[in-house]
């Protein structure tokens, strides 16, 4: 059984959602065997224009789009296939100023421009999704994590 792992974390060592993500694979991996695919948003963000030219491909017929706009739609495909060749997927991620990192929603928007994961479609349904949040604040023993 495949796991897609999504970490948005820019921080790669101490980040609390990435530790959590760590033992949420170990745990899958044990009980279901399969091949983990890592996308890591942190550490290799998705091209922040993408998102527009994806949008903006979908109100024109394929042959006025941009070079741009095609290359926008594939990698929103490429995006989509790795989601639903997953049997699951945890998606970890931090809160950066009272909201998930900005390469993170743009994942996700890039993903619903794929008429096949878009408004309207459940493919995902009866799939395990896992969402590993972490805001800032002490963790460790003593100390009050609600700060």
């Amino acid at each position: 059984m495949t796991l897609l792992r999504v970490d948005s974390s820019i921080r790669t060592d101490g980040s609390v959602s990435r530790e959590v993500a760590d033992s949420l694979e170990e745990a899958w991996s044990r009980l279901r065997p399969g091949p983990v695919v890592r996308r890591d948003l942190g550490r290799d963000p998705l091209p922040a224009q993408a998102w527009s030219a994806a949008v903006s491909a979908a109100f024109l017929p394929e042959e006025q789009r941009s070079p741009q706009q095609r290359a926008a739609v594939a990698f929103a495909a490429g995006l989509a296939d790795e989601v639903l060749a997953a049997d699951a997927i945890v998606v970890a991620s931090p809160l950066y100023n009272f909201g998930v990192p900005q390469h993170l929603k743009t994942w996700i928007d890039l993903l619903i421009t794929d008429p096949r994961l878009g408004p309207g479609t459940a493919p995902l349904t009866g799939r395990p999704l896992a969402l590993v949040i972490a805001r800032g604040g002490g963790y460790g023993p003593g100390r009050d994590a609600g700060r």
